[in-house]
């Protein structure tokens, strides 16, 4: 094992320098004052992201609506756009649920399968290839629809059958975001 060059070569009993304990000690410091550095600045970071949703979510479309407008251009040539939409979600434990919903209505194919097999031989890989339906294998399977397939589904969905339509399990939200050019 090859050390740090300001560590030396460590061979047997061998002890860094006082010069070398410094230089680590002092990159130690230097590594603490950087990691405080990272954690202030993403706290920070999460409240600025709270602070800006709520006005692009509430304060500028509440605004705005509240005086008959969805669109409106700046002085400066910038527009600031009220788009509508809806965001519905559902608890972790309903996700077969979904997809159920959505077998039963014909729309599986935005479900994607995921096979996970426990570890195989090439030759046992080959015969799953030519004979899956024939063997009995321990396996899991992982279903999963795209963030936003499911997103642009929901919006298809809800335009289809209205709000009142999706089953009681399904939350469903109206959501305004204001975007300015």
């Amino acid at each position: 094992m090859i050390a740090p060059s300001f560590l030396g070569t460590i061979k047997g009993d061998f002890a860094p320098g006082e010069q070398e304990m410094t230089r680590l000690e002092e990159l130690i410091a230097y590594y603490r004052h950087c990691a405080e550095a990272v954690a202030e600045k993403e706290a920070a970071l999460k409240v600025a992201k709270e602070e800006f949703n709520r006005v692009a979510q509430q304060e500028l479309p509440n605004l705005l609506l509240s005086n008959g407008f969805t669109e409106i251009k700046l002085k400066d040539g910038k527009k600031v756009t009220i788009k509508s939409s809806v965001d519905v979600s559902y608890k972790k434990e309903d996700e077969q649920l979904f997809f159920k919903f959505l077998k039963d209505r014909g729309e599986e194919a935005i479900i994607k399968t995921q096979y996970n097999f426990k570890k195989l031989d090439g030759e046992t890989v080959t015969a799953i290839a030519n004979f899956f339906a024939d063997e009995n294998l321990d396996y899991d399977v992982a279903e999963s629809v795209h963030a936003q397939t499911k997103k642009a589904y929901f919006k298809r969905l809800v335009d289809e059958i209205g709000k009142e339509g999706l089953p009681e399990w399904m939350a469903c939200y109206d959501v305004r975001v204001a975007t300015i050019k």
